[in-house]
């Protein structure tokens, strides 16, 4: 299958500087990892949703800014919130 995007690439380039198998377990390791392309983001749409006591410690308002987009080895897109 063609990735157009460089997904694959990508997730090369996080597993040579970022992780790390210890045992039966995988850790990441180094400095966080930056999601620098526009295409690893989604912007926020019109669909409504709702969270209750979800944020997490350290938020500003609370607001989702944008979702971070992640493909499984299915091929399903799935969707990270980004708060602010």
């Amino acid at each position: 299958m063609a990735d157009p995007i460089g997904r694959n690439a990508f997730l090369r380039e996080i597993m040579r500087n970022h992780v790390k198998v210890v045992g039966a377990r995988t850790e990441l390791i180094g400095d966080p990892i930056r999601f620098a392309k526009a295409n690893h983001w989604t912007a926020n749409g019109s669909v409504s949703l709702s969270f209750t006591s979800l944020g997490p410690a350290g938020i500003g308002t609370g607001t989702i800014a944008k979702w971070l987009t992640l493909e499984d080895n299915a091929g399903t897109v799935h969707y990270v919130p980004a708060f602010t």
